[in-house]
């Protein structure tokens, strides 16, 4: 799916961070999502600007198992 990567933040769909929904144990911030499709990459940036990222093959599995997610997105799972 990496290959994929450039085009999804290009031409997909981008969420911005809604802020943390949770406590969290690192020192990451804030969340930004980018979707094309069925298939997503999440950046996760911590305090000091870095940026990890996460590629995700099946985004509606992701956001049916994670609604937390989908709400804070305002991604309504029942349409997915």
């Amino acid at each position: 799916m990496l290959p994929d990567v450039p085009d999804i933040y290009a031409t997909g769909t981008y969420y911005p961070p809604r802020g943390l929904y949770k406590g969290r144990s690192d020192d990451l911030q804030q969340f930004h999502w980018f979707q094309k499709g069925n298939r997503g990459v999440q950046v996760a940036e911590d305090e000091t600007g870095r940026v990890l990222y996460n590629v995700n093959s099946n985004v509606a599995k992701y956001l049916v198992e994670h609604p937390e997610v989908a709400k804070r997105l305002g991604i309504d799972i029942s349409k997915l």
